[in-house]
């Protein structure tokens, strides 16, 4: 990679960085960014419950790199669209719901006119939508916010579903929808699944309504009995976690086993499920089962080390349950030789290797490591182009976990490195480089060090 696309892409970090200030959702297809440019609220009473009605006008700005040439670098679109806020009695607000496309000057009095909304009999389930035609439903539990099933509609018998995109509000069968815990769990199974009858949009309702509930409920025994689930995934943190196993020891044995069951069964492997069931095994904390799952995973033709080296490393930093000597020595020779190595590839990332070094105070590897920026690189070979960001990443980035007598030679290095480097070096490193010295050198030191790069730091402030 040349200078100039290196300097191109810092600049594209900037403006994208710039752009998604409101919120910002990136892919392949370019860099969406969202916000409410105008809305309209209105209360009424609707089968008798007060509801208050907000729609939203929201802007959404798509930033796209224009890799065809042409004047404008960035290829950008806007659309517009209207959703839906409602706030019922006590319960808590929902969000952005029943979105549609429209047009800009679009007015929102049409849009709170066409929103449709009915409860049940029972005022635990009510369905939206717009002109007559229902788009979603929502159920209630005891406390908490409604959770959506979608556009989906039971029909038959209680376990079997069907798309009715034109059913209307007078055709509602109450009836039709099973008890609401019940519900609930097929819903919080359900997402993510390739299998699913129905989809499910949001997890967000679902995730609210699990972290108020106490720990060790029912509805998180369902889950881990149904492992591995996306919900479950996204709800079984490290602190949520620790929270379960003191209370509940049904979920706690039947969680190891549900693992040990997912990760043993190559028939049905699938790297999306095993990271998270490995992560789950090292909340959960037990010796005795991660103990087990070293000794399964160390080196085991089955798995590929790059599936497991995570694991590892988190295991490498457990003190309370440390690994055995035999894989925690063959961590630290792979750290060690992936650091001397370096810029040539190894089994083990270099931000990792570091960390290990760091953590075990190796400060002759480390240091020799630190010296490596002062090393001239042939720039026609592969790992070059990087070369010195990646030093950078792994001591200017963590400048502070280094012991005293390390910072003070990353500072010497770098000192050094940057007063004789070519003109031509990458913006994003001079930058980098600049903002950690300046507050650490003498006023003229980074004075002469700003004019030599002054064009590369106009983004910024002059020393002094």
């Amino acid at each position: 990679m040349t200078h100039t696309n290196k300097l191109l892409i810092f600049l594209l970090l900037i403006i994208f960085a710039v752009g998604c200030q409101d919120g910002c959702n990136c892919s392949c297809g370019g860099c969406t960014t969202r916000k409410i440019v105008d809305n309209e609220r209105e209360t009424r009473r609707i089968d008798g419950v007060k509801v208050r009605i907000t729609a939203n006008k929201v802007r959404s700005t798509n930033r796209k790199l224009n890799l065809r040439g042409g004047s404008n670098l960035i290829n950008k679109s806007v659309w517009y669209s209207v959703n839906y806020n409602l706030e019922i009695a006590d319960r808590p607000e929902l969000k952005e719901i029943c979105e549609y496309y429209v047009e800009e000057n679009h007015d929102l009095e049409v849009s709170l006119k066409e929103f449709s909304m009915k409860f049940s009999p029972d005022k635990s389930h009510f369905g939206v939508g717009r002109i007559g035609n229902v788009w979603d439903f929502f159920h209630f539990l005891d406390k908490g916010n409604a959770f959506p099933s979608g556009t989906f509609y039971f029909v038959k018998t209680k376990t079997d579903y069907s798309v009715n995109s034109n059913l209307t509000f007078d055709k509602i069968d109450w009836n039709i929808f099973p008890e609401h815990d019940i519900l609930f769990d097929t819903l919080i199974i359900q997402y993510g699944n390739s299998n699913q009858k129905y989809t499910v949009y949001s997890t967000q309702p679902f995730l609210n309504l699990l972290a108020g509930m106490k720990p060790g409920n029912a509805h998180e025994l369902f889950l881990i009995n149904n492992w591995y689930n996306e919900i479950g995934a996204l709800h079984f943190t490290q602190e949520r976690v620790a929270e379960i196993v003191k209370v509940s020891p049904q979920w706690k044995s039947t969680a190891i086993s549900q693992i040990f069951e997912e990760i043993e069964d190559l028939n049905s492997f699938d790297l999306s499920t095993f990271s998270p069931s490995l992560n789950l095994l090292i909340s959960i904390n037990d010796e005795k089962s991660l103990h087990n799952a070293d000794d399964l995973l160390f080196k085991n033709e089955k798995y590929d080390n790059s599936d497991t080296r995570d694991y590892f490393i988190k295991r490498f930093d457990n003190k309370t349950i440390p690994l055995k000597d035999a894989i925690r020595n063959d961590l630290i020779s792979t750290a060690k030789s992936t650091v001397q190595m370096f810029p040539e590839f190894s089994d083990m990332l270099l931000g990792n290797a570091v960390d290990i070094l760091l953590s075990i105070k190796d400060e002759k590897t480390l240091t020799d490591f630190i010296k490596k920026i002062n090393i001239k690189q042939n720039p026609d070979e592969i790992g070059s182009a990087f070369y010195v960001s990646d030093i950078i990443n792994q001591t200017i980035e963590k400048y502070d976990v280094y012991p005293k007598t390390l910072q003070k030679l990353i500072i010497s290095e770098f000192k050094n490195y940057i007063n004789n480097a070519d003109i031509e070096i990458s913006q994003f490193d001079v930058q980098k480089i600049y903002e950690f010295l300046k507050d650490k050198i003498s006023c003229e030191e980074a004075t002469k060090i700003y004019k030599k790069f002054e064009s590369k730091l106009q983004f910024s402030k002059k020393p002094c």
